[in-house]
């Protein structure tokens, strides 16, 4: 689900496209010349570019919003159904805490959950990296606090955002509204994963 920016030497536009890219289908709209469709590796680029077999194109994947794989030691949300690619502003979603071993800790329903899978392709909104004991602190703040079990869970007053706020006041993060937490980390990061997957849809409907 990358989308990337497609160059040819010498002309002042390039082309977006979404992969897995049709690589007889490139072709220049500035001077309309055909990409050679054979591609190879570069030991001198990023492992997320590549070159033609012609040295005049170069293709470069753009960066991904989303974690594919497991996220760790950070505050990290995602659709509490489905993936970020069909996401809605009004759609419900699911904040976490994945530990520095990368399974995820939330609250729902059935009180403090720990995922070691189903978060993949989630969105970092906050980094915790500089806390060495973490996992400790976490463990701590879970057998210390009772206040989240499955029975005092209700959607609309005492949730799976309430959970991770009151983590990071334990650990001293800083003491956020919810409005505060969403206006600085949120708000803006969901408007990029919508923007990345509209253009990666739009796109991917062109070929």
């Amino acid at each position: 689900m990358y989308i990337s920016a497609i160059f040819h030497s010498g002309c002042p536009t390039s082309s977006l496209a979404a992969e897995p890219i049709n690589f007889d289908k490139i072709v220049c709209s500035s001077c309309q010349q055909k990409a050679n469709p054979t591609v190879v590796s570069s030991r001198t680029l990023p492992s997320s570019s590549r070159i033609f077999q012609n040295s005049n194109w170069t293709i470069n994947r753009l960066p991904c919003p989303i974690v594919e794989d497991h996220p760790t030691s950070s505050i990290v949300i995602k659709p509490s159904n489905g993936h970020f690619r069909s996401y809605k502003f009004e759609d419900d979603l699911h904040i976490g805490i994945a530990d520095s071993r990368g399974a995820v800790h939330s609250f729902w329903t059935q009180g403090v959950e720990i995922q070691n899978t189903m978060w993949q392709n989630s969105l970092i909104l906050v980094s915790l990296n500089s806390y060495s004991d973490l996992d400790e602190s976490l463990k701590v703040f879970k057998e210390s606090d009772t206040r989240f079990c499955k029975t005092k869970y209700s959607d609309d007053t005492w949730n799976c955002f309430d959970f991770v706020l009151e983590f990071l006041r334990f650990i001293g993060f800083r003491d956020y509204s919810k409005m505060d937490f969403s206006r600085e980390f949120t708000t803006k990061k969901l408007q990029g994963v919508v923007k990345y997957f509209t253009l990666f849809e739009k796109l991917k409907g062109q070929n």
